[in-house]
């Protein structure tokens, strides 16, 4: 299913204000084309294996885009927390 998304003026914003590394891009670009913004969450293990990166380039980068504001950190499950866009940045229009 076909899907649109917008970057609010809060998203924008944050994009103007830190710039994102080459792999917090990718890793965010591919997070944005497979998850919803409201719903499904993914660890870093999954994103580990989905992306073919290593255990610290996931865990370094999703801290960052924690820390930016593009994702939020939910519950810690087993060993790993796990990470939702933020629906402040990000909507989804049907």
């Amino acid at each position: 299913m076909a899907r649109s998304l917008v970057i609010t003026e809060l998203g924008l914003q944050a994009f103007q204000k830190s710039p994102l590394t080459k792999v917090e891009g990718f890793i965010l670009w591919h997070l944005i084309g497979r998850f919803p913004v409201s719903g499904d969450v993914i660890s870093k293990t999954q994103l580990e294996s989905s992306l073919s990166i290593s255990h610290r380039a996931a865990s370094t980068t999703m801290k960052r885009l924690s820390e930016r504001g593009f994702l939020v950190r939910g519950p810690k499950v087993g060993v790993s927390h796990h990470y939702k866009l933020n629906p402040a940045l990000f909507k989804v229009l049907s």
